[in-house]
């Protein structure tokens, strides 16, 4: 049974986040086949959110922490920038990559995203790393989240 509830909360929200809401916010559209396309409104989902927010989820299921707290934490962390292709740019957040994103200072490419939200969704809460992902032992515990994010997500800003 809370199987289904995670399964119904995960696809209310995805389908939010993902596909935008009706007030406005239509944020990044993905099909079925992984194929992602923006919407020019800057106040909209920016596709590095939108990897935050597949990661929260993913940790809500498998660790139990709220994906308001993992959002809150992983919007302030300052190494998952690398793990998404921005080596050579140093961004002290993720809120700074996404004010970067929506001035235009960056671009993702949305096929990428297509396969890194893909791969995150297909991580399974046994799989290596996942249980590393928060501790709530750690001062940050969310710092080893970085450590779960897919290669595939790797050339997301390249």
């Amino acid at each position: 049974m809370r199987f289904l509830q995670l399964l119904l909360i995960c696809l209310l929200l995805s389908s939010c986040l993902v596909e935008g809401t009706d007030t406005g916010n239509p944020g990044i559209e993905c099909d079925s086949f992984g194929d992602c396309q923006a919407n020019s409104d800057p106040e909209s989902l920016t596709s590095i959110s939108a990897v935050v927010d597949s990661l929260c989820l993913l940790i809500n299921e498998c660790e139990g922490p709220s994906t308001s707290s993992c959002q809150s934490s992983l919007y302030e962390q300052d190494n998952i920038d690398t793990e998404v292709g921005l080596d050579d740019l140093a961004f002290a957040s993720v809120q700074e990559i996404i004010n970067a994103e929506r001035q235009g200072l960056i671009q993702a490419d949305l096929d990428v995203l297509g396969l890194c939200i893909e791969d995150i969704e297909k991580i399974d809460c046994s799989d290596s790393g996942v249980d590393d992902s928060f501790d709530p032992g750690l001062t940050n515990p969310y710092e080893k989240t970085a450590n779960v994010i897919p290669v595939s997500c790797s050339s997301l800003y390249d």
